[in-house]
């Protein structure tokens, strides 16, 4: 009887001792595969974090390149304020490698030591309509307000005349070439300031009409005055008596400039051409007409010639003596809103509506520079003393100075919250002034680049 059970409990544990021999294996096979989906894992994870890494770096590599991208194009545009944001952002984002820094160093320490740098702040009370600067460029004289005028110097932007108040509106301002006397207009009547002593002459003017320009003679002895009605008188400076007046015409005077050495003077007026007179009679010469309204003239005192820019996108070139035509017309793609002839009177420059300037060779009318090209119109131009150097002002915003030789930026924009309506070199070439829609008139320092 025994036996049987001995055996039966025998066969029985040898079944169970299989089936956990089974089950052991299953255990290690289970073991084994999740050892192995472990590592799986592991290696993916790792691969990701890798992944994700290499992501995070080309993302950083794309956000430094956008970064510079958009630092270059404001200072391509000349806008280097707009593009030192973006430079400090890439050199944020680089900080953590030395080898990576120093292009975004250089960048910003370029735009920081290309860009000109402000010297003083004019702010008149009401917006500078009526600014000019001494022939020495040591003074500035602006409208304050509606009624009256203030001169600062430029050296320490300090006030040294005025504000001096009126009834009357002024209506324009203009210092004579020694820089000791200043013409201040007004409505029905013209003062000659001598600044050092604070001595007035007031010009004996009868007309009816509002003045809305003067201009000295080279000698500072005579003031032209120009009015509304088209009229324009001869004053002597010293006594204020009238010598005479010019022939009038219908349109309102613009603009006046006088070749007293041989003896001529020139009106712009709201018509299509300017006027040329004999200075010592007033007698009209010539009208040197255009196809479209006359916006801009200049004078060349050293060759005797007339520039007249035009509506119609042409600068003419006259002889001042004759009123005759001297050279072939200078075409445009848009309409002309300034002109000026270089201090050698070899070269003039031109502003035009398609939001560029453009420097010409008087005699052979050939492109020597140009297009110099802004963001808007182009509202004035002026040369430096030896005509390397144009500067420009803009609506844009900007005031920019040009390497005529070579048709590039000399330096950085100048920056403003406003149109500049003015930009003009102080005699030495290493400051300018700029007068902008918000009011203020500046005095920058630069050096050409």
């Amino acid at each position: 009887v025994v036996a049987p059970i001995v055996a039966w409990h025998q066969a029985t544990l040898r079944q169970r001792a299989d089936s956990l021999v089974i089950e052991k294996d299953e255990l290690l096979k289970e073991r084994d595969g999740l050892i192995t989906r472990l590592e799986t894992a592991a290696e993916e994870t790792q691969s990701a974090k890798l992944r994700l890494e290499d992501s995070s770096e080309s993302l950083r590599q794309q956000l430094v390149k956008m970064y510079v991208d958009r630092g270059n194009a404001e200072a391509t545009n000349g806008h280097s304020v707009a593009a030192l944001p973006w430079y400090a952002a890439a050199l944020s984002m680089d900080k953590r490698d030395n080898g990576l820094e120093w292009p975004h160093r250089f960048r910003i320490a370029s735009v920081l030591s290309n860009s000109p740098d402000p010297l003083h702040l004019f702010r008149p009370k009401a917006g500078p309509k009526f600014v000019d600067l001494s022939p020495n460029g040591e003074l500035v004289a602006s409208n304050d307000d509606q009624r009256s005028f203030v001169v600062w110097t430029t050296g320490t932007g300090e006030v040294v005349f005025g504000p001096k108040k009126t009834k009357s509106r002024v209506s324009a301002i203009q210092f004579a070439p020694d820089g000791q006397h200043l013409a201040v207009a007004y409505s029905r009547y013209v003062d000659i300031w001598h600044l050092a002593s604070r001595q007035t002459t007031r010009l004996k003017i009868s007309a009816r009409s509002s003045v809305i320009e003067v201009c000295f003679d080279q000698d500072g002895e005579f003031v032209a005055v120009g009015f509304r009605d088209g009229a324009a008188h001869l004053y002597d400076r010293a006594t204020g008596e009238r010598i005479h007046e010019f022939e009038k015409q219908p349109e309102r005077v613009r603009q006046i400039l006088i070749d007293s050495k041989r003896n001529r003077m020139v009106s712009l007026t709201d018509s299509h051409a300017a006027n040329l007179f004999e200075l010592d009679s007033g007698t009209l010469i010539a009208r040197l007409k255009h196809d479209d309204a006359v916006l801009s003239f200049d004078l060349d005192h050293q060759a005797g010639r007339v520039a007249t820019a035009s509506d119609d996108g042409i600068v003419k070139l006259w002889d001042v003596q004759t009123g005759e035509r001297d050279g072939s017309p200078i075409a445009h793609p848009d309409r002309l809103r300034v002109v000026r002839f270089a201090p050698s009177g070899r070269h003039l420059a031109t502003g035009c509506y398609d939001s560029a300037a453009r420097v010409w060779n008087v005699t052979t009318g050939e492109l020597i520079a140009g297009p110099l090209q802004h963001q808007n119109s182009v509202a004035k131009v002026d040369f430096s003393s030896d005509g390397r150097y144009l500067v420009t002002s803009s609506v844009d915003h900007t005031a920019r100075i040009w390497d005529t030789e070579t048709g590039e930026q000399a330096s950085h924009a100048m920056q403003h919250r406003h149109l500049v309506s003015q930009a003009r070199f102080l005699p030495e070439d290493d400051r300018i002034m700029t007068v902008s829609g918000d009011g203020l008139i500046r005095i920058w320092e630069y050096q050409p680049n």
